[in-house]
């Protein structure tokens, strides 16, 4: 009996020591689940539309699920890969004794004893095919089933499964073999998905079609016999063709995903605050105004809505992967010049501490302040002009005055208390009059957010990108009066050559103020469009290495491109509109010109006539006076027959403009707008401005 008992006992602790050894070999050697936190990293714009992608750390297209696969994907993957999955322990008998069998019986592999749980191990550890691997494949995967559900060990499969060269899962073959996420795959992606693993590089469908559709085709005709698929369905998805397209991942936001990475190491998808057709649009109209510059120059901007400072473009630089325009430097957090773009703040401090007023005289003189003499851009002098001429025409002498009387310490303090960067030179260490023409370091996104407090009434917030982030912080550091003064001047601020007012748009003006920093290295243009539905944006161009580019100025360079923006902005923004309008319905004419006017509005127009001066003649100057034009039919959305729009164009005059076409009023209150005649004949064409200034012209229109 004792001897009985002794022998039980060893074989308990046997028992006991065989258990205790595994849980210390799972203890030393976990699974190796490396890989599936090894992801690459997504970039999503403020409606969940995926904007970019980058691969992982070992360069793989490897994709977080976000979201479950369709059921009947799942339901098609194990019944051609492992019927049995739901049931076994990690490994299946069965299919292994099935698959020694037919070895035995053919002397070669007929088919796998492999499970999906040790596909996800093998995937996990790749190794040769030998016994010995093959032993380990099959104790790691009872290892681990023990420690994961089944749907996560799906979720393991559908996240590492490879798709021929560098894709790997169901969500990176699924976005670029048919360009649409794994929730929206027809029954023939579906199964094209369940085939290529088998044999990822042989059947890749961008190279090899045809063998990708006769396995796709066989998981098909499996799924028919399972009964998953009806024979209709089958017959269908049979005669659907393969994608012959590997679609790239999108590449929107370069450098906003890299600053996302180097921030967030351990994360792999980021929600931003961006607009991915406005990312698109701005990208595109860089990319066409780089096409004139000098091989190492290049543009960014930064598009911001004013309600909610959400940024809602951004692009570092025009050319991402252009080294030589050194496009992985990203300008908008580069530390630049201002130029001239910090005036309208001095000008704004200036207004609200009330010594000072934009009709307020000062003189534009040769002026010595203790040893530092200013001079204007051309080295000229003005005279005596009013404080709001001065900014417009970014006058030196009148910003350094001001400064001074501010005091530059003040200033400097007054825009850091609101989180903003200032670099000051190397060789200066407190804060000096340079100040005021750019001798300081600022980021384009700290000026951005500067401007948008002024659009917002001299309320300043910080920029959000995150759009997960809260964004409480309000600081008010001018009040709403002289923030009004400022946008009233700006709105005015001289167009560039070859622009015909189009910093109006009849709805609302752009108030925007250029700069170029010292020795041309800067070209700079801000502006903003006043009230919580509008837009702040921000252009700098140049050289991205900090050296002179002689060609590029703001006014020159910048200023164009920024009112180029805004044409997009407010052209496709219907909840845009203008501040302090004139009431609806409102023409201001000279008295001289009333009897013309009247003769071309109807009675009951609902439009009152107000007499002003006539100061500047407008002139309409196309069409011709007298023309005749030939009309051509195109056909419109609905297929019915309409002309080709043409132009209509004036010069002169100030906006609001308003057409009137055979003494009907037209919803048209732009200087270049287009017009769709409705049919052939003789047209009366008259536009008349906010001064009373008006034209009439007659043309013909034939078929």
């Amino acid at each position: 009996m004792e001897k009985l008992r002794l022998l039980q006992n060893r074989k308990i602790i046997c028992i006991l020591a065989f258990f205790i050894g595994l849980w210390g070999l799972d203890f030393i050697f976990p699974p190796p689940l490396k890989k599936t936190e090894n992801l690459s990293y997504l970039l999503y714009d403020r409606n969940n539309q995926l904007i970019s992608a980058m691969p992982s750390v070992d360069e793989k297209w490897r994709l977080p699920l976000t979201s479950a696969p369709p059921q009947l994907f799942t339901k098609m993957l194990v019944s051609f890969e492992d019927k049995r999955f739901f049931y076994h322990p990690g490994i299946d008998p069965l299919a292994l004794l099935r698959a020694f069998g037919q070895f035995i019986i053919h002397r070669k592999i007929i088919s796998g004893g492999s499970t999906l749980t040790m596909q996800v191990v093998r995937l996990l550890d790749p190794g040769p095919r030998t016994i010995i691997n093959k032993l380990t494949q099959m104790i790691r995967a009872i290892q681990l089933e023990f420690h994961y559900s089944k749907q996560n060990i799906l979720k393991f499969y559908l996240t590492l499964a490879p798709y021929g060269g560098n894709l790997e899962g169901i969500r990176a073959a699924s976005l670029t073999y048919f360009k649409k996420e794994a929730d929206q795959l027809t029954h023939a992606e579906m199964a094209l998905l369940v085939a290529i693993p088998q044999f990822p590089t042989a059947t890749r469908p961008h190279i090899y079609p045809d063998r990708a559709k006769l396995q796709r085709n066989k998981v098909i005709k499996r799924m028919m016999q399972n009964h998953i698929l009806n024979e209709q369905q089958a017959n269908e998805a049979m005669a659907d063709p393969v994608p012959f397209i590997r679609h790239p991942f999108p590449s929107l936001a370069p450098h906003l995903m890299r600053t996302f990475i180097k921030e967030n190491p351990n994360s792999h998808v980021f929600q931003t605050t961006l607009d991915k057709k406005l990312q698109e649009n701005l990208e595109s109209l860089l990319l066409k105004q780089i096409d004139s510059f000098e091989v190492n120059q290049t543009t960014a901007a930064l598009i911001v809505s004013n309600k909610t400072r959400e940024i809602l473009a951004y692009v570092g630089s025009a050319k991402f992967l252009d080294e030589r325009k050194e496009g992985h430097v990203d300008i908008i957090k580069a530390v630049r010049s201002p130029g001239s773009t910090l005036k309208p703040f001095i000008y704004a401090v200036a207004f609200d501490d009330g010594f000072a007023h934009p009709e307020t005289l000062i003189d534009d003189v040769f002026t010595n302040f203790q040893g530092y003499t200013p001079t204007n851009f051309q080295d000229t002098f003005h005279g005596t002009l009013s404080l709001r001429e001065s900014l417009q025409q970014s006058l030196n002498i009148p910003a350094v005055v001001l400064l001074e009387h501010i005091g530059t310490k003040r200033f400097k303090d007054i825009l850091e208390s609101l989180g903003v960067r200032l670099k000051l030179p190397d060789k200066s260490p407190m804060a000096s009059l340079p100040i005021a023409l750019g001798g300081v370091g600022i980021t384009l996104f700290d000026l951005t957010a500067l401007y948008c407090a002024l659009a917002n009434g001299g309320e300043f917030s910080p920029l959000k990108i995150n759009l997960n982030d809260k964004n409480d912080l309000k600081k008010v550091f001018v009040k709403k009066a002289a923030s009004w003064y400022i946008a009233r001047i700006l709105e005015n601020s001289p167009v560039p050559e070859g622009f015909l007012d189009w910093h109006t748009t009849g709805k609302q003006a752009v108030a925007f103020k250029t700069g170029t920093s010292y020795g041309a290295r800067d070209a700079i243009c801000m502006g903003y469009t006043s009230g919580d539905c509008g837009y702040t944006v921000g252009v700098w161009a140049g050289r991205p290495d900090g050296s002179a580019s002689p060609n590029q100025l703001g006014r020159k360079t910048a200023a164009p491109i920024l009112l180029k923006i805004f044409d997009t902005l407010l052209l496709n923004s219907s909840q845009i509109h203008k501040e302090n309008p004139l009431p609806k319905g409102v023409i201001l004419l000279p008295n001289d010109l009333l009897p013309v006017a009247l003769r071309h509005i109807k009675k009951g127009s609902n439009i009152n006539v107000h007499g002003k001066n006539n100061t500047n003649p407008i002139k309409i100057v196309f069409p011709l006076d007298g023309s005749t034009h030939i009309l051509r039919l195109k056909t419109n959305d609905q297929n019915k027959p309409e002309f080709y729009p043409i132009p209509l164009q004036s010069e002169g005059g100030e906006p609001p403009f308003t057409w009137f076409i055979n003494d009907k009023l037209e919803p048209l209150h732009n200087q270049k707008m287009l017009w769709q005649p409705q049919k052939a004949g003789f047209y009366e064409i008259t536009v008349v401005d906010a001064g009373g200034n008006s034209q009439t012209i007659t043309l013909r229109f034939v078929q």
